[in-house]
C-alpha cells in the first residue's frame, strides 16, 4: 500500500504572550484552529513555505527566525504529515486573509489549552510546538540545507 505524506512549514507568531492561530473554511479543518501553514510545493524551501503560506493565510510578511520543532502526525485516516513549525518574527502587519482563511485570532496559552480539551485544535502538534517555543527549543536556520 502506498502512503501518501505530506510536508508542511508553518509559522508561530507570538506577540505580547499570546499566539496567533488561524481557522481554515477547508472541510477537513473546519472549526479547528490553527498555525498559519501549509504544504510545500515543489522546488520550494521549507523557510519559503512557511513564509508564503503565512503571507497567504493572513497578509503578514515574516521572517523565520529558528525551527522550533518537527513534527509528525499519523491520522487514523488520510494522509500523513510532516510539519516544520518556526519561530517568526512579523515584519509588515496588514491583515489581509485569503479567501480560505475562516477567522484570525491571537490567543493566551491558557485559551489555545481550552481550545484542545474542547477538540477546536487542528492537531495535538499545536499544543506541543507551543509547549518547546516556551521550554526555549530553538534549532538555527543553518541546520536546514537545501540542494537543487
Amino acid at each position: 500500500m502506498k502512503r501518501k505524506i505530506f510536508t508542511v512549514g508553518a509559522s508561530l507568531l507570538e506577540r505580547n504572550g499570546k499566539i496567533l492561530l488561524i481557522k481554515e473554511r477547508k472541510r477537513v479543518a473546519r472549526e479547528k484552529w490553527n498555525f498559519p501553514a501549509g504544504r510545500l510545493h515543489k522546488k520550494e524551501s521549507l523557510i519559503d513555505c512557511a513564509i508564503r503560506e503565512t503571507k497567504e493565510e493572513t497578509g503578514f510578511e515574516i521572517k523565520p527566525l529558528y525551527l522550533i520543532g518537527i513534527y509528525q502526525c499519523q491520522p487514523i485516516s488520510g494522509p500523513e504529515a510532516v510539519i516544520f513549525i518556526f519561530k517568526s518574527k512579523i515584519l509588515k502587519e496588514k491583515l489581509t486573509p485569503s479567501k480560505e482563511t475562516l477567522k484570525i485570532k491571537w490567543f493566551s496559552i491558557k485559551e489555545i489549552k481550552k481550545l484542545n480539551k474542547r477538540n477546536f485544535l487542528r492537531a495535538p502538534f499545536i499544543l506541543e510546538a507551543i509547549k518547546d517555543y516556551n521550554l526555549g527549543r530553538k534549532i538555527p536556520l543553518k541546520f536546514i540545507k537545501v540542494f537543487k
